[in-house]
């Protein structure tokens, strides 16, 4: 049966089962089956980089664990921005060691590329459009990597994205990776009717109602098919929040490159908070 038993009792609490659009930060509430306790940070350790390959290919990542770690964590893998695997993939990675989980960045361009070049970027990115199975084999091969780290719970893995990678993260749901959970920051959302066969894991999207990336249309049409076929995700859309609302750095960007961009401090705390929540149900 698929999905049907997602902790059923506990996700009805936390709005998780085709959730209609919230136009405000997120309300949850803890359900009388299992009370919903937000972690407390317990410190993360220095990242620890390590490579991986596929294809021929280098691939250039890091991890970080939380400082409590005498148990096996779960996992969660970070696909980044299109700007690539950078400091900001970092600062997250550590974000969620804080949380005592284990955060991986996530390398998809190989050899650790990054760039401040919104044109250079926009190449990297679209790439993937036109080669959609070589994002899967290269998130697969990290995947596989992953689950090689000392200290890891391989039953219990998570993929989150921003911005381009988020919408990796939501074709590779589509796709059927073997993960708990996919998280959705300000990234695009698949459009085609997800394959029941295919979908194992719960979503949790998280955009701001301002960004203009991500279409009206599009938000429409990824919520009918997800409520069609019945699968569990939630979507929180917060007020006044650009693209890429998650980025301390995303003002300054937008108005050195004239992107429609900001940072929403409000936003990023909440969805923050939502993330939180949300791995705490599916781990």
């Amino acid at each position: 049966m698929r999905l049907i038993v997602f902790f059923l009792g506990a996700l009805l609490s936390f709005g998780l089962i085709a959730c209609k659009n919230d136009n405000s930060t997120d309300q949850s509430t803890s359900g009388k089956k299992k009370k919903l306790t937000l972690k407390d940070t317990v410190g993360h350790t220095d990242l620890v980089d390590v490579t991986f390959q596929a294809d021929g290919i280098t691939f250039k990542s890091f991890y970080s664990k939380p400082l409590i770690h005498d148990k096996p964590k779960p996992l969660v893998l970070i696909i980044p921005e299109w700007w690539g695997i950078n400091d900001y993939i970092r600062y997250r990675a550590q974000k969620i060691a804080d949380m005592g989980y284990i955060g991986m960045g996530v390398d998809l361009y190989g050899d650790g590329f990054n760039t401040e070049s919104p044109k250079i970027a926009s190449e990297k990115a679209t790439y993937f459009h036109t080669h959609g199975k070589d994002a899967y084999k290269r998130f697969m091969a990290a995947l596989r990597y992953a689950k090689t780290i000392p200290g890891v719970d391989t039953n219990k893995i998570a993929v989150m994205g921003y911005c381009f990678g988020g919408g990796i993260a939501g074709q590779l749901a589509f796709a059927g990776i073997p993960v708990k959970g996919v998280i959705i920051f300000h990234g695009d959302l698949p459009q085609e009717v997800p394959d029941t066969n295919l979908l194992k894991a719960p979503m949790l999207v998280l955009l701001g109602d301002d960004d203009k990336f991500v279409s009206t249309k599009d938000r429409e049409t990824f919520k009918h098919n997800m409520d069609k076929m019945g699968g569990y995700f939630k979507y929180i859309s917060y007020p006044g929040a650009k693209h890429a609302f998650t980025n301390p750095k995303s003002t300054e960007v937008g108005k050195k490159y004239k992107l429609d961009i900001a940072y929403n401090e409000m936003a990023d705390e909440s969805s923050w908070r939502s993330l939180e929540g949300f791995l705490y149900l599916i781990f």
